[in-house]
């Protein structure tokens, strides 16, 4: 196994990537790069309008995240990474990836019923706990598409996935999460 290595968090918005990231991130003192930081810089800097505007800077934001990644694995440090990777737009890069850097990756991918996850992303921007340049009160109608789970389904890559149904609390099910890591870590996965 290659010294490096990249967990990749994806799924539907409001399915619990976040927490789940940036625990991991904290317990292996591994660098995390998580999409929504890139986007919040840009629209600090940039600013920000609508439902188009945040798109566009969306797809600007994939761009930084992957050269981020990129020079990260030139360098030989693991990551994770972590954002509502749709397959059909980014299995064909992380096939790339795992081609040029001989990459093993360990893929967690949330998921939860829509009417949850429904639920969670109102309740989200209700407490104005997000930038307001993601425009989410826009995104209401998102929930009503019932392939909205298929647009953010597990991707098609080499290696490890956990799947993981956010319904449950996260204390049930982030220590399994976590102990296979530390296995995939070590190649005794």
């Amino acid at each position: 196994m290659s010294t490096n290595f990249l967990v990749v968090v994806t799924g539907a918005p409001a399915s619990g990537k976040t927490k789940i990231a940036e625990k991991l991130s904290e317990d292996f003192k591994i660098p995390l790069v998580r999409k929504d930081e890139f986007k919040e810089l840009l629209f600090d800097s940039l600013g920000w309008s609508d439902r188009e505007w945040s798109r566009k800077l969306g797809a600007t934001t994939y761009r930084l995240m992957f050269n981020e990644i990129g020079r990260n694995l030139d360098a030989g440090r693991s990551l994770i990474i972590e954002a509502n990777f749709e397959p059909e737009e980014n299995n064909k890069t992380f096939q790339e990836l795992q081609e040029k850097y001989d990459l093993p990756i360990f893929q967690i991918h949330c998921h939860a019923p829509l009417s949850v996850l429904s639920k969670r992303f109102r309740e989200r921007v209700e407490t104005g706990s997000r930038h307001p340049g993601h425009v989410d009160e826009s995104n209401y109608k998102i929930f009503d598409d019932p392939n909205l789970l298929k647009d953010f389904a597990t991707l098609s890559v080499k290696g490890e996935v956990v799947e993981v149904d956010s319904t449950e609390d996260f204390n049930n099910y982030y220590p399994e999460i976590k102990e296979k890591l530390t296995r995939f870590k070590t190649g005794s996965l």
